[in-house]
Formats: structure tokens, C-alpha cells, sequence
């Protein structure tokens, strides 16, 4: 007979309707795709038992991105009882978490579920807690928190296409759509698939077109950032001071600009990229990111000496300081540097083989996952990763740190009265080509073509025009067209 005590929501379950209890879910600060998706669906999947559950977030500004999908998250004014269930998700650490209320539960009544790795030699919350093995499901394997989710629902029974279109934007958020694949992450796919997710329906809600307003937020912090090389890589390394941060969510509504760390490893030969904002004075934030193809270092090991945690490629902290920004990223750039010397130094851009050339082929074909999904090419997948194609670096489409820095110099270009216009007109000047020239050697024409940029920005006519009197503009659909108007000539 299955032994069901072995699987952790039957037995949360098990003892909430037993003995009575409401179930309170807690995630980490600043929640993501897959806390917010994993919280709100253990919540639904609670609730449909008959059980009182309900997602515990204190910080008024929650993320309600993924509302359509999950649910609506509010903010949380009541009280707790010392007698409900806590269930801790998506988190390893005390400190990483959003509140601790669920610290007024005994801890026999608390769980704790994710896929964080446990930093040796520190206390992980459950051992803060002295929790009992049998209430931990920790699987750093896992590629999130929805993943651990969606395969014990399954293994109770319970998976349906409600809960599985829930846990894919948990697993889609924190696999970048599944540029970062772990071991059986595509068989999570295929499973989720095969219970209904609505595919299509995460995707309306994820690829979004994004707001013109904070991408200009965005593009003028990441005009700040600086490369340094390494060994025959770069590191792409943005800090912004707490003025700076202050600004660009005040004028430009941009917030948690560090989350963006993954813009920062879209350029060609980079192998770390750190983002660090002083997102209150005095407390810096920090997230780090390698490449796995590059050098493959690992980050976690130094988010772990400061305090944070995440994974091995990509990890984070936050550091109380009162160097300053530049003092403060010294030490910690030097730190990172001195870590990751030994396995950058000789590192050479692998060349293409026929196994990445195939893999590419079949990315190609599902143009990155967006069509044509289906069990055979996960499966083809799987072999040519094991075979040693290299899955990041051909999912990924890279570019120059030249067209890098030209994308959102043209950006912000936009003047600040049309920030939240649909239909935009705005024109270059002579100076600003000048120095797009004169900076990264990009000619008037490649900064025209720059037009492509707004084809995922929530706009619905935009034209640029040229001194000389060339331009190009881009409609709703992401059509673009090119006009050369004489008698504007010079």
C-alpha cells in the first residue's frame, strides 16, 4: 500500500482537517513569478479541501502581475493564531523572508517547501526553526518551488489544468521561459502540458507587452553599466546609489531595478554580470549572475558568505553599508573577481558543434518555445545536453555591448512628455549621432534601425526621424517601414 505520509501536501492536509486547523503560506520579500504562483496555488488547492488558507504578505506593494492567472494578492492587516499551520515556500533563509509571523506557530505546525540550495556550515530557516526532517521538502534539483508543487499534486492525485496553469508561471518565471533548464524540467513541462495548462493563456500574461514608461526607467539605469574584462570574458557590473534609484521610480515608475540583472548577460562574451541598487539608504541590493557556458562560476557561494542565497548561477543578498555605492561594490567586485579568476582566466568562447547546431535547429523550430511544443523535442533536447550542447548559449539570442549601450541611448531619447503617449514622434540629433558614432561606432543608419526595439513595448505607433530627414517607424503589429523626406534634406 503507498505510504501517503511521504508526500508532503497529503499530510499538510491530513493534519489541517484532522485537527482543525487554518493554514497560513509565507513566501520571501519582494515576491517573484514562482513565490507569488506556488503561494496562490497551494492557497486554491488548500481551500478546495475545505481547509481556511490564505497568503500572508504584510508589504502593501505586491507584485499583481500575475493576477489574471493566480489570483488577486493582497496586502495582509489581521491577525494570526498560534494554532494554525505555517507553510514557508520559496525560501531558505530567515532573513530572505517577506514577514515572520509564522514564527507564532509551534514547530510541529510549520512546513517548509523549496528549491533553494542549503548553504553549508549556516542555519537554513528550518534550522532556525528546529523543524523535523519529515516537515522540510527541500530539492535544490528543482528548477522552482512550482515544480516541487505540481509533482507531488500529481503524486496525490490531485494535479489538474487548474493547478497546473498556476505552477507553469512559477516554472516559466524562474527558468526565464525555460532559458535555465535543470534536470527534468522539460518532463515538468511535458506533464503540465499533458494535465492542461493553458499554455497560451501564461504566455498572453507573461509576454506582455511591457510599459514604454518603465522600460525608459530601465534603459537609462543600464546606461550606467560598465564592463569589465576578465580573462578573455566581461563582467557587466551596474550600481546605482539611492538618489539614483529614488529618481528613476519617481519619474519613471521603474522599480526593484536589480531584479533586472538577467539585461545585463544578454552581451556577447559575458560570463558574470552583478546589479547592485540602494534601494534604501544604506542597504544595498545585490544579485549576481554567471554563465554557465562561460567559466560557470559560482555565485551562490558568494551571496552565501554575505548573507543571501539562490542558486549556483544566479544568487543574491542584501548588505547593510555605510561606504556609499562605489566603496561598497569595490569590495564586493573584488571579492567576486578573485572567486571567479581561476575559472575565467583561459576561458575561450566554445565554437559551435554539430550537436548545438542541432539544438539551435530545434529551438528554431519552437521559436523558443512559443510553437510546436511537444514530448519528442524535450526529449531531443535532454540527449543533446547530455551529448554537451550548449542550451544557454543557443537558446539565447546575444548582442554587442555596442548595440547593448545604442538600444537604450535611443530610448532614452523619448522626451519625458510623451512617457505614457501610444503614438510617439520624437527625433535624433545631429550631437546624439554624433556620438553614437564617435562611442560604439554605430553609423545613422544602424541607430535608425534601432526601431526594432519596440516591438515588445506597449506602444502603438512609433517613428523616429533623422536630422537629414530619413526615418522609420513601427506600428502595433511590428511593422516597420522606412521614408527619406526631400525636402527636409540638407
Amino acid at each position: 500500500m503507498k505510504n501517503r505520509s511521504s508526500n508532503i501536501i497529503e499530510r499538510i492536509i491530513e493534519k489541517a482537517k484532522k485537527e482543525h486547523r487554518a493554514v497560513n503560506i509565507y513566501a520571501h520579500e519582494y515576491p517573484d513569478g514562482d513565490a507569488i504562483a506556488s503561494s496562490k496555488t497551494l492557497e486554491k488547492v488548500l481551500q478546495d479541501n475545505g481547509i481556511r488558507a490564505r497568503y500572508i504578505v504584510k508589504n502593501p506593494r505586491v507584485n499583481n502581475r500575475y493576477r489574471t492567472i493566480v489570483g488577486e494578492t493582497t496586502s495582509f492587516k489581521g491577525r494570526v493564531s498560534s494554532d494554525d499551520i505555517s507553510i514557508i515556500l520559496d525560501s531558505s533563509t530567515m532573513g530572505h523572508m517577506e514577514n515572520k509571523l509564522f514564527t507564532f506557530s509551534r514547530p510541529e505546525n510549520i512546513f517548509v517547501i523549496d528549491h533553494h540550495k542549503k548553504q553549508v556550515g549556516k542555519p537554513n530557516i528550518e534550522d532556525n526553526l528546529k523543524l523535523s526532517s519529515q516537515n522540510v521538502c527541500r530539492i535544490s534539483e528543482a528548477s522552482s518551488t512550482c515544480e516541487i508543487l505540481a509533482k507531488n499534486l500529481k503524486e496525490a492525485g490531485l494535479l489538474n489544468k487548474e493547478y497546473a496553469t498556476k505552477l507553469l508561471v512559477g516554472v516559466w518565471t524562474d527558468t526565464a521561459k525555460f532559458k535555465y533548464i535543470k534536470q527534468d524540467t522539460l518532463e515538468l513541462l511535458s506533464m503540465l502540458l499533458n494535465f492542461g495548462a493553458d499554455f497560451e493563456k501564461v504566455r498572453a500574461c507573461l509576454e506582455s507587452k511591457r510599459s514604454l514608461s518603465q522600460e525608459i526607467g530601465m534603459a537609462d539605469a543600464l546606461l550606467h553599466t560598465q564592463r569589465i574584462k576578465i580573462g578573455n570574458t566581461y563582467l557587466n557590473y551596474l550600481g546605482l546609489d539611492n538618489k539614483t534609484v529614488r529618481d528613476i521610480e519617481k519619474k519613471y515608475g521603474t522599480k526593484f531595478i536589480q531584479k533586472k540583472v538577467f539585461k545585463l548577460m544578454y552581451t556577447e562574451d559575458t560570463s558574470l554580470a552583478v546589479a547592485i541598487a540602494e534601494n534604501v539608504p544604506g542597504n544595498f541590493f545585490c544579485e549576481f549572475r554567471s554563465s554557465e557556458d562561460l567559466g560557470n562560476v559560482d555565485v551562490f557561494s558568494l551571496a552565501a558568505s554575505m548573507g543571501g542565497g539562490g542558486h549556483y548561477n544566479a544568487s543574491g543578498c542584501s548588505i547593510n553599508s555605510d561606504k556609499g555605492i562605489d566603496k561598497t561594490s569595490r569590495d564586493i567586485l573584488t571579492a567576486l573577481t578573485n572567486q571567479a579568476l581561476s575559472s575565467l582566466v583561459g576561458v575561450k568562447v566554445p565554437e559551435n558543434t554539430e550537436y548545438d547546431i542541432e539544438l539551435k535547429q530545434i529551438l528554431d523550430s519552437m521559436d523558443r518555445f512559443n510553437k510546436n511544443l511537444n514530448p519528442e523535442k524535450f526529449k531531443r533536447i535532454q540527449e543533446l545536453i547530455s551529448l554537451g550542447a550548449r542550451y544557454e548559449s543557443m537558446y539565447d539570442e546575444k548582442i554587442s555591448f555596442q548595440n547593448f549601450m545604442v538600444r537604450n541611448s535611443v530610448l532614452t531619447q523619448i522626451p519625458d512628455e510623451n512617457l505614457r503617449d501610444k503614438r510617439i514622434t520624437f527625433k535624433l540629433s545631429k550631437k546624439f549621432l554624433e556620438d553614437m558614432q564617435s562611442q560604439y561606432n554605430y553609423s545613422p543608419k544602424d541607430v535608425l534601425n534601432q526601431i526594432e526595439l519596440f516591438k515588445e513595448i506597449d506602444v502603438d505607433y512609433v517613428s523616429i526621424m533623422m536630422p537629414d530627414g530619413k526615418s522609420a517607424s513601427i506600428d502595433s503589429k511590428g511593422n516597420i517601414s522606412y521614408y527619406q523626406r526631400e525636402n527636409n534634406q540638407k
